[in-house]
C-alpha cells in the first residue's frame, strides 16, 4: 500500500468518524520502514484518541501524548496546535499549558490557525477574556477564515455588542462567495 493511499483512507476515516480504522492506519505508518511517515502516524493516532468513536474511547491524555511525539519528530505549527487543542479540552492546568504550544506554533510559522488557537484559548479559559479572544478572531477573519468571522460575532454578543455582531455577520455573508473564490477550502479551515 502506498503512503498516499493511507493518507486518503485516513481522511475518509476522519470524515466517517471511524476511529478504529484511523488507529489501524496510524499503526501502519508508525511501524513502516519509511521513517518520515512515523510522525504522521502519531498525529493520526492522536486524532483518533481525541475524537473517539467506533469502540475507541476518547482519551485526551493519550491524544496529547501522541501529538507530543509527532511534534518532537517534526516540529511544525499545525502539530503544536493539535497538541494545544487537546490540552485546552482537558481544562485546568492543562489549559494553561496549551498557551506554551500555541506560542511555539507561532514562532515556527504564523498561519491564521494560530490566531484561531489564541482566540479559543482566551475564550475557553477558566476566566474568559472575550476582548482578547475577539482580537484574535479579528486577525483570523482578516486572513479570510470564516471561523474568525463567526468567533468575532460570538465574542461581540458575549460582550453585549449586538450591533457589532450583526455587522460582522452581514459582512461575512457579503464576503463569503469572494473568500471561497479567492481562498477555496482554506477559507473554512479551523483549529
Amino acid at each position: 500500500m502506498k503512503h498516499s493511499d493511507t493518507y486518503n483512507d485516513a481522511r475518509n476515516a476522519i470524515r466517517s468518524n471511524s476511529a478504529k480504522e484511523l488507529l489501524a492506519l496510524s499503526e501502519t505508518l508508525i511501524n513502516s520502514d519509511h521513517t518520515p511517515s512515523h510522525a504522521s502516524g502519531y498525529l493520526m493516532r492522536g486524532i483518533a484518541y481525541e475524537l473517539g468513536g467506533d469502540d475507541v474511547e476518547s482519551d485526551l491524555e493519550r491524544a496529547a501524548a501522541n501529538y507530543r511525539k509527532a511534534a518532537s519528530m517534526v516540529p511544525d505549527a499545525i502539530t503544536f496546535l493539535y497538541l494545544a487543542r487537546a490540552l485546552m479540552k482537558q481544562g485546568g492546568e492543562r489549559h494553561r499549558e496549551a498557551l506554551r504550544y500555541i506560542d511555539e506554533a507561532k514562532s515556527l510559522r504564523m498561519v491564521p490557525e494560530v490566531n484561531l488557537a489564541y482566540a479559543k484559548y482566551y475564550e475557553s479559559s477558566d476566566e474568559p477574556n472575550y476582548a482578547k479572544a475577539r482580537h484574535y478572531y479579528l486577525h483570523a477573519a482578516l486572513a479570510g477564515r470564516f471561523a474568525g468571522f463567526f468567533g468575532y460575532a460570538s465574542m461581540s454578543r458575549k460582550m453585549d455588542q449586538k450591533a457589532r455582531a450583526i455587522l460582522v455577520d452581514g459582512l461575512r455573508l457579503a464576503l463569503g462567495p469572494f473568500l471561497f473564490l479567492l481562498l477555496g477550502k482554506q477559507a473554512s479551515k479551523t483549529l
